[in-house]
């Protein structure tokens, strides 16, 4: 595999886009007036996202819009991700339909996932009712979302990829359950063909990070792991273990601490997990990485062993929640004119 990295911007073909050698190559138009902006999406420090339409296409898709102006924009950082994403070839990872300049923007179009991240998914349900504070979803569902992931990052990790950001709000969902692993920004390349790969770099959110990272220790896939195991967390309980903490006293909690586990949380609303649940999240939040199951063993153990049910009873939880919309805004009303 070649590591994204080591190829430039211009050497990938970003018009092009087709899932297997059989299938016809989709063709991506890279002017923006082939695109109608239907509604903003999602939001960050650096980047808005919208709902569009490609025209040629007939098809739904979401535009990420840079502001390359903006002097906080790490420029190798996004052609880094834009790269990850385009050489990316999962059906659990999120890709890139095609990438292009727009004035001092960079559009980046990929699939539209409809119905947002999981932390979307969790929050309507709550807002709704459907759920209560320190509950979360159904564990054959969370069984099912997180086996998918897996195979995202067991995906990543061959490809000598670590994400570094697993959680519920980096996971996407349409309304036929399928389940991508996305946000690439703070995913980092690794040198070289070894399976354990070194990194250093203090990056991630502190609930999902894993220990030897807020110790500054060399990291590797194995770090990508604890995130995981986190997330599992997070998916059936509503939210991670150490989220009542700030980010100081999480870090604390974390390296001086037990490792967390379904005995972290005190709520009104206890739900019992299978034993196989328990056996999978105790062999995944190991405080020593060596220890930690790899996304190949993870997905071999028992409680991943048939999630069929899951993925059906997602599709019908799904149905309560509605799709992303999207808000209008300034910025689309110029790109019309």
């Amino acid at each position: 595999k070649v590591a994204p990295s080591s190829l430039p911007m211009e050497e990938i073909d970003t018009t092009t886009n087709a899932k297997s050698k059989d299938a016809a190559p989709i063709k991506w138009p890279t002017d923006a007036s082939h695109y109608q902006l239907i509604g903003v999406i999602g939001s960050g420090a650096y980047a808005v996202v919208y709902k569009a339409h490609c025209k040629d296409n007939n098809r739904d898709v979401a535009v990420k819009v840079l502001k390359l102006e903006n002097p906080s924009i790490n420029l190798d950082d996004i052609r880094k991700e834009v790269l990850t994403m385009r050489l990316c070839s999962s059906d659990n990872v999120l890709s890139c339909h095609c990438c292009f300049n727009v004035n001092a923007s960079l559009w980046i179009v990929t699939p539209f996932m409809s119905k947002g991240s999981l932390l979307r998914v969790l929050q309507c349900l709550r807002k709704t009712g459907r759920i209560k504070e320190g509950q979360g979803l159904d564990e054959p569902i969370v069984a099912y979302i997180i086996q998918q992931t897996a195979f995202g990052l067991q995906y990543l990790h061959d490809s000598n990829l670590l994400h570094r950001d697993v959680k519920a709000g980096n996971i996407l969902v349409d309304g036929e359950g399928n389940v991508r692993l996305a946000d690439f920004g703070v995913a980092r390349v690794v040198d070289g063909s070894h399976k354990r790969v070194h990194a250093r770099t203090f990056v991630g959110t502190p609930c999902w990070m894993a220990p030897e990272i807020m110790n500054r220790q060399t990291y590797d896939a194995s770090a990508d792991m604890w995130s995981l195991g986190i997330t599992a967390l997070e998916l059936f309980k509503g939210y991670p273990p150490l989220a009542r903490f700030d980010a100081m006293e999480v870090i604390v909690r974390t390296l001086q601490g037990d490792a967390p586990s379904f005995a972290s949380y005190s709520d009104a609303y206890p739900t019992k997990p299978s034993s196989a649940f328990v056996s999978w999240v105790g062999a995944v939040l190991k405080k020593d990485p060596k220890q930690r199951l790899s996304a190949s063993r993870a997905l071999a153990h028992r409680w991943l062993s048939n999630c069929l049910e899951g993925k059906q009873k997602l599709v019908e939880l799904l149905r309560e929640i509605p799709d992303l919309a999207g808000e209008q805004s300034t910025f689309m009303e110029g790109v019309k004119e």
